[in-house]
C-alpha cells in the first residue's frame, strides 16, 4: 500500500478522534490489525472511554474501484470507508455509561466530518452509507467515502516485429523492436518469452526455424515495462 494511501487513513481516524462528538467512541484502524476481541472491548465495559461504552468506529482497509478501463493508463477510484458498530445492550443503557448515541447518528457524523474536506494532499467524497451485517446484539453501517484516481503512464517497449510472420517451414525469421536496443526473448514451445523462462533464447541474430511451430517474442528493457508479446505460426 502506498505512503499517502496510509497517511489518509491515519488522517481520516485522527480527524473523527479529534471532534468532540467522537470523545465517548472508540476509533480503530484495521490496517493496524483490528479483531474481534479488539471491537469486543470497544463496545463492552472493558473499555469505558471517558466513563461511556457501548459504540466504536472502524476506519476500514481501502478498495479500488476501477473507472473507464478502456483508457491506456488505469483509471479508478479509491474507497475508503467507516464502519460504525454500536451494541445495543450497552449503548443504549445511558444509566449504565452506554453513549446513547445510535448508528445512524454516529455514521451521519462520519459523513460529515470527512465529506469534501482536505485529507492530506486528497479530498474525499460520501459515496454511500450502507449496513454491514454484524452478531446479534450489534448495529452497524458503513460509510464510504471515494476519490478519483489515474496512474502514470509507465513507458513499455514496442511489441517487436517478426519477419516473415508466417509461412512454411524452414525459414529464416527476423526480430525487431523499439527501442531499437531492447533486448528480445523468444521461444518455440508456446511458453512465455522473457528472461525469467529458462527455455526462452535471447535474440541476437537472424535464426531459422527448421520445423512447424509457433513463435513467440517479446523485448524488455531495464526502466522499462516489458513489451506485449508478438506470434507467428509457421508450419
Amino acid at each position: 500500500m502506498s505512503e499517502p494511501l496510509i497517511q489518509d487513513q491515519e488522517d481520516i481516524a485522527g480527524r473523527l478522534a479529534a471532534d468532540a462528538y467522537f470523545a465517548d467512541i472508540t476509533v480503530l484502524i484495521q490496517r493496524r490489525g483490528v479483531t474481534e476481541s479488539d471491537i469486543e472491548v470497544a463496545l463492552s465495559v472493558l473499555n469505558e472511554k471517558i466513563g461511556k461504552i457501548g459504540a466504536c468506529a472502524i476506519l476500514a482497509m481501502p478498495s479500488i474501484v476501477p473507472d473507464n478501463p478502456d483508457t491506456p493508463n488505469p483509471e479508478y477510484f479509491i474507497e475508503l470507508g467507516v464502519q460504525v458498530i454500536t451494541a445495543a445492550m450497552f449503548n443504549e443503557n445511558t444509566a449504565s455509561g452506554g453513549t446513547g448515541k445510535q448508528a445512524e447518528e454516529i455514521a451521519e457524523r462520519v459523513r460529515q466530518l470527512i465529506h469534501r474536506v482536505p485529507i492530506g494532499r486528497s479530498t474525499y467524497s460520501f459515496n454511500r452509507m450502507e449496513p454491514v451485517d454484524r452478531p446479534e446484539g450489534q448495529v452497524s453501517y458503513g460509510v464510504i467515502f471515494r476519490r478519483r484516481h489515474g496512474d502514470v503512464a509507465l513507458q513499455r517497449c514496442g511489441i517487436p516485429l517478426i519477419e516473415p510472420d508466417e509461412g512454411a517451414t524452414p525459414v529464416e525469421v527476423t526480430l525487431s523492436a523499439q527501442p531499437g536496443d531492447a533486448p528480445i526473448w523468444y521461444t518455440l514451445d508456446d511458453t512465455y518469452p522473457s528472461s525469467a523462462n529458462p527455455n526462452a533464447t535471447l535474440y541476437t541474430a537472424p535464426f531459422t526455424i527448421a520445423a512447424a511451430a509457433r513463435l513467440r517474442a517479446a523485448a524488455q528493457k531495464t526502466g522499462l515495462q516489458q513489451s506485449g508479446v508478438a506470434e507467428a505460426t509457421f508450419t
